[in-house]
């Protein structure tokens, strides 16, 4: 399970042992075998590495993005979002999807105040192109209004929340069955209607073309 290494650092997923490690899922076999080894080692579903003794996190397995072969961290890319002017932190949810054609497509949805649909278009393509910039891949950009970015129960913005809202908003299952793949973004450019966590469909699309 190496996520990659260098001379002096090795990182990947990280396993627990110990007598404070539980014994099994109550009742379910198969969800013990999936995370728990037959020698008493829980896979805790994080990846880190180890430094001068130390260990430390960098996020969750399932939200690593595998895109043509690279391992991009979602929050590398929600970070670079967050420096345009329009956004600010918590703004941004980056994830994978299936593209389609047996690899990963990136996605990063946006939830931005203003509703003008120019000043979106320039947003989106300006995030594309740090993205493409920064990274070397194709982004698809989902801009939503205000509140739509789903939270856990402690408040923290939940990737595959997101995830799932994103392919219910849109009726697909994979990147290819997006009627706007080709231009390469979505802008909403009314509220969520009330009551509700998700954007209304009254959209706008620009084309604004795929790398």
């Amino acid at each position: 399970d190496e996520v990659f290494a260098t001379p002096t650092i090795c990182g990947g997923r990280i396993y627990l042992r110990g007598e404070s490690v539980m014994s099994g899922y109550f009742g379910n076999a198969e969800a013990t075998r999936e995370v728990l080894s037959e020698d008493g080692w829980l896979n805790t579903g994080d990846l880190g590495y180890r430094v001068d003794g130390s260990l430390y996190l960098t996020g969750r397995a399932k939200d690593l993005l595998i895109i043509n072969g690279r391992n991009i961290w979602p929050q590398d890319i929600e970070h670079l979002a967050e420096q345009q002017p329009e956004l600010r932190a918590t703004d941004t949810s980056a994830f994978s999807i299936p593209s389609g054609e047996g690899s990963e497509a990136a996605v990063l949805v946006v939830q931005c105040r203003d509703m003008d649909p120019v000043s979106l278009a320039s947003l989106a393509e300006r995030l594309r192109d740090a993205v493409a910039a920064e990274f070397g891949i194709d982004c698809l950009v989902d801009v939503v209004p205000p509140h739509t970015l789903p939270r856990t129960s402690s408040g923290k913005l939940s990737r595959s929340s997101t995830r799932k809202q994103f392919m219910a908003r849109h009726g697909v299952e994979r990147a290819a069955d997006l009627p706007w793949a080709r231009t390469g973004y979505a802008a909403y450019r009314t509220a969520a209607p009330a009551g509700s966590r998700g954007a209304s469909q009254d959209s706008v699309n620009a084309g604004v073309g795929a790398a």
